[in-house]
């Protein structure tokens, strides 16, 4: 089984405007790395824009190895 990471952002102060934002590099081998991958996105996320909150991170389980995005 693979793990894709996932991390939900909510703009600050405004609760209802909340994003998911899938990984696209994934899927990853351990639980272990796909919650590295998680923190990895978060700080890029808040490195982007200061006015978002995460919200929470998670792991997925799937059950391909195969990448859900392109690299093109």
């Amino acid at each position: 089984m693979m793990f894709e990471a996932l991390i939900l952002i909510c703009m600050s102060g405004e609760l209802d405007n909340c994003s998911i934002i899938e990984d696209t590099r994934g899927p990853y081998a351990t639980l272990e790395r796909c919650m590295d991958r998680t923190t990895e996105m978060s700080a890029a996320m808040l490195s982007f824009d200061k006015n978002q909150f995460i919200m929470g991170a998670r792991c997925e389980p799937v059950e391909t190895s195969k990448p859900r995005f392109s690299a093109t």
